[in-house]
């Protein structure tokens, strides 16, 4: 897949940014296969960056583990999905309260 995008778009310069998208819904040895191909054009240099979208921790956390170097996280966030910000909302109010009291 890599490959037929980089032919595609003339195969004489790098791709700037590849881009996994809905990481969130793949299994573990999948997100594994996909992060270790994904490497490898960049060792190839097909790739010069790479990026996650729809990206968990536990996404980054494996893609470090395989020495996979991410650039880039491209998740959901709009006025009706917010879900990104709770853990830091909830994070900092339970500060604030810990703070006052």
């Amino acid at each position: 897949m890599i490959d037929a995008s980089y032919r595609a778009l003339g195969g004489k310069h790098p791709i700037d940014i590849y881009m996994l998208h809905h990481t969130d819904q793949l299994k573990s040895p999948q997100l594994e296969e996909a992060l270790r191909v994904m490497q490898a054009a960049v060792d190839n240099q097909t790739v010069r960056c790479l990026g996650l979208a729809n990206a968990t921790v536990a996404n980054l956390e494996l893609a470090e583990r395989l020495g996979v170097k991410i650039c880039a996280v491209q998740n959901r966030f709009s006025l009706w999905h917010r879900e990104a910000e709770l853990p830091l909302s909830q994070g900092d109010a339970a500060t604030r309260t810990t703070q006052k009291g």
